[in-house]
């Protein structure tokens, strides 16, 4: 089965918060193959800002910061496909499945059915 992982899964992750053990299931299932992951570009890109912010906060500079940050986004895109979506796809999802992310989260076994997800 497939998900989607929105930029939020990654923030529970990397920063711990409230769902970090939620989240740390589902990568965990993703990383050994139960599930295949699927993310936005616009992910990797606010991904990308979001380490840089976190790096130059701890004082961590090019070149680096750079290095830092390729090695976390390509273990992200290790374990990840980026995807295109048309608008009639996110329109069909919109419609056809539960919009709320941490229910979908917490019941792995609970596929969302649509053509986007397949």
């Amino acid at each position: 089965m497939k998900v989607f992982l929105d930029t939020n899964i990654f923030l529970e992750y990397f920063e711990r918060r409230r769902e970090y053990q939620t989240v740390s299931q589902l990568l965990s299932a993703i990383e050994d193959g139960r599930l295949k992951a699927v993310i936005s570009a616009g992910c990797v890109y606010t991904l990308a800002y979001l380490i840089r912010m976190e790096l130059k906060r701890q004082d961590i500079h090019r070149p680096e910061q750079t290095l830092r940050l390729r090695s976390t986004l390509n273990i992200v895109l290790s374990m990840t496909t980026v995807a295109g979506i048309s608008h009639k796809s996110i329109v069909n999802g919109i419609m056809t499945c539960h919009l709320t992310m941490w229910k979908i989260v917490s019941n792995i076994n609970a596929p969302c059915r649509t053509s986007a997800m397949r």
